[in-house]
C-alpha cells in the first residue's frame, strides 16, 4: 500500500507468486536430483534471487505505473527464489546417512 497499490492488487500479486513458487520447485528440485546438484542448484537459486529482491525495493517515479514493475520483480523472486527452502530441505536429508539419525 505503501507504493500506492490497493489491497486487491496486492492480494493478486501475493497469490500468482505463491502458485509461480508452487509449479517451479517440483520442476527445481527434479532437476537438482537429475543432475546431483542439489548444492548448486541451492547456491544459483540462493544469487539469482538477489536480483529481483532488490528490484523490489527501487522506489518508483510517481507518475510511473506500478503493479507491472512490482509483479515483475516479485513472479521473478518467485521463480528463481521459492524453490531454495526445499533444495536446502533436499541437501539437509543428503547430510544424513538414514532418516532414523533425524
Amino acid at each position: 500500500e505503501h507504493d500506492g497499490l490497493r489491497a486487491s492488487e496486492i492480494g493478486f500479486l501475493w497469490s500468482i507468486s505463491r502458485v509461480i513458487s508452487t509449479l517451479t520447485t517440483p520442476v527445481w528440485t527434479a532437476l537438482a536430483d537429475r543432475t546431483k546438484r542439489a548444492r548448486t542448484m541451492s547456491q544459483v537459486s540462493l544469487v539469482l534471487a538477489v536480483v529481483p529482491f532488490l528490484m523490489l525495493a527501487v522506489p518508483l517515479r510517481t507518475d510511473a505505473p506500478r503493479l507491472t514493475p512490482r509483479a515483475a520483480a516479485l513472479w521473478s523472486f518467485s521463480f528463481v527464489g521459492g524453490p531454495a527452502s526445499s533444495l536446502r530441505d533436499a541437501l539437509a536429508l543428503a547430510g544424513c546417512q538414514s532418516a532414523d539419525e533425524w
